[in-house]
């Protein structure tokens, strides 16, 4: 088992993760409930965080002799002392069912935990048919020759307490800001190890990942590995009803072990006890154990199933990201079985543990605390592998957000504000198209057009069109991003979100590129047909030929304009910004990206082309009409106006620029969305 330097601050540890100085708070007697049943109540705090160290038992199940007092007929082994087959070399700890010893094996001459206590319970039995990366492993059990001790031989795990590593963690990061890395999370699991273990270099890999780590994904990876631990206890058919840091050990490689199954149940099969003690620690309780312990709402322990060993480890979860416990005070009460209620009153009532923050991977992993932290146990995470699997979701979220590339000040900025960054770029593109279509349509068209017909187009036809048409489009992108708005705003802030809802959202984000495509397109290139069609039909001047082309041209080249470079800037919003944070359930992160994103590489085929067609376009416009002319005259040749060369010059060679910048842009994306996809750039 762990061994760490001794911590003051700390009282007793119910098993082998405890300080080697640590005295044993004792149970304390709750007068106003059964006689049997015992709580423990820490003054050192008022709220919730009471009784966080000590396991207690209830009135449903006959407590652990050793539950009374931990030295009860069992008395300190001195150093050197040998008992059966061990030789003591120190106290690692003691609780409220035995004393946990280094000793040394004699048959075997290797170091172990020595667990000594009453002979009592069932853990050894419990404990030896788990055999799993993440749960200390128990090697035998064996009954001292008094009958009355009975010896449980473990594995012995090299390193610290979770509770002791997290104590460490968040007093360097005293504002709770995430300061903390996988590296510190190692270094201090180091500084507060007194045995150190032989090379293991089956487990050095994971010491490798973790190096590489932030505290989002060590926080994930170690409630990932720790819930696919409790769901292999599930499985079969182990309760464990006492996880809390305490008894959670880390080895020197930041694996993650789960220790301490005095108070577990063992599903009844082929004449198993059923006597096991029931109790667990009040701070992690889910409400449905604290109704158990306190015979409230007509709860037994039946109700504390496969659910609350989830909801004890999302508590977990939460401190290690956090430091902190999610739950508000609740007011101490003289009368401690009201108190037992009030806290399972306020845990069932109380929302999820969210505060108002951008949406990032770090939000997403509260989200996913938050649902194991739910109320009700419909609204919470069915198992422990549905639970790692989202755990595993935020950790894979997390990769990729670090793997984006490195954010430029837009990116910066559009994190801020992605909806007004939405408006500036489907809008700023049309506004550019504008500009070059006014300023075509009067160095080339107006020429060409009889006054009453330049007359029609500029007063009436303009106006009637944009006035009908701008709006329409408008109104259409409004109505396809505000449910993407609206979940943005719901996952900013510290409500509940629907999964549906989510991934709604997100599929409509992504799609939004090709609808600024087709709205865009709707906008401009109509308007190369209609407008030289409704003068010619209004007026009886008939519109030449010519005119028809320029107009063609004319919107053509505006309308590229206003559609490559709009859909590039929002695919940019989407990969950068949008897609990488629209997500409440992270489950298979990577799969599901590369299904949502399937199409990406052909959007950016697809910019780039529309970006390389703009100066080509520019360049048949200067062509074009002239040639035409030409033809139609007889002529070899016909200029053009220098002011017309000197507009599309300048269009083709900003057009030239344009395609530089959006085929950067474009690989900008492309490093993006393998980063979301988990591929290789």
């Amino acid at each position: 088992m762990a061994h760490e330097p001794p911590d003051s601050s700390r009282h007793g540890d119910s098993g082998p993760s405890a300080d080697a100085a640590a005295e044993p708070t004792l149970p304390q007697q709750l007068p106003e409930v059964a006689s049997s049943q015992r709580a423990t109540l820490d003054s050192r705090n008022t709220d919730v965080r009471l009784a966080e160290d000590e396991t207690a038992a209830a009135p449903s199940f006959r407590p652990p002799i050793a539950a009374a007092n931990p030295d009860r007929g069992i008395g300190a082994l001195a150093h050197g002392e040998q008992i059966d087959d061990f030789i003591v070399e120190r106290v690692l700890g003691k609780g409220a069912f035995g004393v946990v010893y280094l000793a040394r094996q004699v048959s075997l001459d290797r170091q172990v935990a020595l667990k000594v206590g009453a002979n009592e319970g069932s853990e050894g039995r419990t404990m030896a048919r788990l055999e799993h990366d993440y749960i200390v492993q128990v090697f035998s059990e064996s009954i001292d020759a008094t009958g009355r001790l009975r010896l449980l031989c473990m594995q012995l795990v090299p390193g610290a307490s979770l509770e002791g590593v997290i104590h460490n963690l968040h007093r360097r990061d005293a504002e709770g800001r995430c300061g903390w890395s996988g590296a510190d999370y190692l270094a201090v699991v180091e500084s507060r190890a007194q045995i150190h273990d032989v090379l293991d270099t089956t487990a050095i890999r994971d010491r490798e990942l973790i190096a590489g780590f932030d505290c989002v994904q060590t926080a994930a990876w170690v409630g990932g590995r720790l819930a696919e631990a409790i769901d292999y206890a599930h499985r079969q058919g182990v309760l464990h009803r006492d996880i809390k840091p305490a008894n959670i050990l880390v080895n020197q490689y930041g694996r993650p072990m789960l220790a301490d199954f005095n108070i577990s149940l063992r599903a009844a099969e082929d004449g198993a006890p059923s006597d096991t003690a029931f109790g667990g620690t009040l701070a992690f309780m889910a409400p449905e154990h604290l109704d158990a312990f306190s015979n409230q709402n007509g709860a037994t322990v039946d109700d504390v199933d496969e659910q609350s060993d989830v909801y004890s480890l999302a508590i977990v979860v939460y401190e290690l990201l956090t430091g902190g416990r999610p739950f508000c005070e609740v007011r101490r009460s003289e009368n401690r079985t009201r108190f037992v209620r009030d806290l399972a009153d306020a845990r069932r009532a109380a929302p999820p543990p969210l505060t108002d923050e951008p949406p990032s991977a770090r939000k997403t992993l509260l989200r996913v605390t938050a649902r194991g932290l739910e109320g009700q146990k419909g609204d919470r995470w069915r198992s422990g592998a549905e639970f790692a699997a989202a755990l595993d979701g935020c950790r894979e979220m997390r990769t990729a957000e670090r793997d984006l590339p490195a954010p430029k000040w837009f990116t910066k900025s559009a994190w801020k504000a992605p909806f007004l960054w939405f408006a500036l770029l489907a809008v700023g593109p049309q506004i550019i198209g504008s500009v070059v279509n006014i300023a075509y349509n009067f160095a080339e068209i107006v020429g060409s057009l009889e006054r009453e017909q330049s007359d029609l187009f500029f007063s009436r036809l303009v106006p009637i069109y944009n006035g009908l048409v701008y709006p329409l489009l408008v109104a259409v992108g409004v109505a396809v991003v505000a449910p993407v708005y609206r979940v943005w705003r719901q996952l900013h802030s510290s409500q509940r979100v629907s999964e549906e809802a989510v991934a709604e959202a997100r599929k409509r984000a992504v799609a939004l590129p090709y609808w600024m495509l087709g709205i865009a397109a709707a906008g401009w290139l109509p308007g190369g047909l209609v407008f030289p069609w409704l003068i010619d039909r209004l007026l009886d001047q008939p519109v030449d030929g010519q005119v028809y082309l320029s107009f063609v041209m004319s919107f053509t080249l505006s309308g590229l304009i206003a559609v490559a470079y709009s859909v590039c800037g929002l695919q940019i919003l989407v990969l950068q910004v949008l897609y990488p944070r629209l997500w409440n359930d992270p489950t298979s992160f990577r799969q599901v990206a590369r299904s949502e994103l399937a199409n990406t590489p052909f959007r950016l085929w697809l910019i780039n082309l529309l970006s390389a067609v703009i100066p080509l376009v520019a360049s048949v416009i200067v062509l074009a009409p002239p040639a035409v002319a030409a033809f139609r005259n007889g002529e070899r040749t016909v200029t053009e106006p220098i002011g017309v060369r000197l507009l599309l010059l300048a269009l083709i060679l900003l057009g030239i620029a344009g395609f530089q910048i959006t085929s950067a842009a474009t690989r900008r994306m492309s490093r993006s969305y393998n980063a979301l996809i988990g591929a290789q750039s």
